[in-house]
């Protein structure tokens, strides 16, 4: 006869499932269930208080797995009383054997990933040892200017603001406005150390305190540094307000330098204007920006401004120069030249260019590594174009671009760099001297200004205006080579154009336009040629 399913199994306290014969070891199964259940007890309170919800799924999951060979056996029809009978001896044995094993079998599961981490973390750090992370910053933060003697380009401001520590007209908010790279940052961070060094207020910081140590590296407590790109919303500025009211750490100025503050919402504005127009005494806002169009008006009245001009070429040369000959390098001359060209009046941009070409030749910069690695062409090709121009022959210019190609130039570059000149001649023809010259060597003075005295204003003029369309067209076309090798051959032509003015003038005088339209005729001998000058 078969027994039923229900007969045939439970669970102690412990999770262990055992059987049950309710017709003829009932009273006996019930002592054992109850001195099993004594004996177990401990350690499954031990195990539960450790990790409750993750035992009870790994015990839950194990019984369901043991509870099916213990049914089938039950349900066996071949099943007699002698069976049952050993029933309880089988039980003591397993019970009693499984709360010995069972941790240890956990311990081992939760034991093996540990293990290998651990050998896998141990054979990494072997690997590693001996070897620290880089420490090396860049040229640009390595010869950041710290006092305002060192400031760059920046005079007039140094001034100003120096002469305002020394007569004690210090104001409550400042706005430095400029190009990138030109020291807007550097000057504000030079005007906190000048207020909070422990010699100050100074127009010369010693940098040596701990104020202006922490304030050069940024981790000073009570120079705070916020980026207006990232901390733009009102919620941001109305913990700035809460802040604000709080006495310094231990300086004498809490400073607030916000970089980028155009990119403030007009909600955070309006939120900063009661703060920026009466803050606390011991407070002080520095704004920079990139865009001074994009403040409201409302936040301008209240700050004094500053505009940080672009950076002339030959300041940045020389301090190009100073900080090679500090790294140990040795470059040809012009070099310098060419990169502050390259630069555009920022000094940041001129040391990351620099710094490059020390990774690229650590020993010695040739004006050839240079434009390898910018992608332009010498001078000497730009002038071979320029002459070409002139002599309107687009053979020999097509033939230096054909060489710029094979070189890899990019032909966007090298378009700005044509422009460049131009824009030289045009000042040269204007009557300026070396002075004004941006792009050009200084040596080519006397060239320039025999090739402006051929070309003339108009022609010089016109050239402009055709490279300026190019380089647009250029920056949204995937062809650059065939618009510059156009700009080229328009230049060459520019000879055999009317300007819209001549043709307008003689329309007033009542005469009909001259138009000069140079065509492919025919040979002189065809009878066509014959006929058109006989009309």
């Amino acid at each position: 006869m078969k027994r039923s399913r229900q007969e045939s199994s439970g669970s102690d306290a412990s999770g262990f499932l055992f059987a049950a014969n309710p017709e003829e070891t009932q009273e006996e199964n019930k002592t054992e269930t109850a001195s099993l259940f004594e004996a177990t007890q401990g350690q499954s309170l031990f195990e539960t208080t450790q990790d409750q919800s993750v035992e009870d799924k790994k015990t839950a999951k194990k019984a369901r797995k043991e509870s099916k060979p213990s049914q089938e056996e039950n349900d066996c029809p071949d099943s007699s009383s002698s069976a049952a009978d050993e029933v309880p001896d089988d039980l003591f044995a397993t019970s009693s054997s499984k709360p010995e094993t069972i941790p240890e079998d956990r311990s081992d599961e939760k034991s093996e990933p540990t293990t290998s981490v651990q050998e896998a973390k141990t054979s990494y750090l072997s690997a590693r040892d001996g070897v620290k992370p880089s420490s090396y910053q860049v040229v640009a933060r390595r010869y950041r200017p710290q006092t305002f003697d060192e400031l760059i380009g920046q005079e007039t401001i140094a001034r100003a603001l120096s002469n305002a520590i020394e007569t004690n007209r210090v104001g409550h908010a400042y706005l430095f406005t400029g190009a990138r790279g030109v020291g807007k940052t550097s000057c504000a961070r030079i005007f906190a150390k000048a207020l909070n060094c422990v010699q100050g207020p100074t127009t010369r910081p010693c940098l040596k305190c701990d104020s202006c140590v922490d304030v050069a590296t940024g981790d000073d407590v009570d120079v705070i540094e916020i980026d207006g790109a990232s901390n733009r919303g009102v919620d941001e500025i109305r913990q700035l307000r809460q802040n604000a009211t709080i006495a310094p750490t231990r300086s004498l100025y809490k400073i607030y330098i916000i970089d980028e503050v155009h990119m403030l919402t007009r909600e955070a504005f309006n939120a900063l204007l009661k703060t920026l127009e009466e803050p606390p005494a011991r407070v002080k806002f520095i704004f920079c920006t990139t865009e001074p169009n994009k403040i409201p008006i409302t936040i301008l009245s209240r700050c004094q401004r500053f505009d940080f001009g672009g950076i002339n070429g030959v300041s940045i040369a020389k301090r190009l120069a100073q900080i090679a000959e500090q790294e140990g390098a040795q470059a040809e001359e012009g070099v310098f030249d060419v990169l502050a060209r390259r630069a555009n009046g920022s000094m940041r941009d001129a040391q990351s260019l620099l710094e490059q070409l020390l990774s690229f030749a650590p020993k010695f910069i040739s004006q050839s590594d240079v434009h390898n690695m910018l992608g332009s062409v010498d001078d000497a090709k730009i002038f071979a174009i320029l002459d070409a121009t002139v002599r309107a022959n687009a053979a020999d210019a097509f033939k230096i671009l054909n060489e710029a190609a094979d070189q890899g130039v990019d032909f966007g570059a090298l378009i700005e760099q044509v422009i460049g000149v131009f824009r030289d001649l045009m000042v040269v023809e204007c009557g300026c001297g070396v002075k004004e010259l941006m792009y050009s060597p200084v040596a080519r003075i006397e060239e320039l200004r025999l090739v402006s005295q051929k070309l003339g204003a108009r022609r010089i003029l016109a050239s402009l205006q055709v490279l300026d369309q190019t380089a647009q067209r250029m920056r949204v076309s995937a062809q650059s080579r065939i618009l510059a090798e156009l700009a080229i051959a328009r230049l060459c032509q520019l000879d055999s154009f009317q300007s819209i003015e001549s043709l307008i003038a003689q329309l007033k005088q009542g005469a009909i336009p001259n138009l000069r339209l140079e065509t492919t005729s025919p040979s002189s001998g065809s009878p066509e040629s014959e006929e058109s000058k006989k009309k």
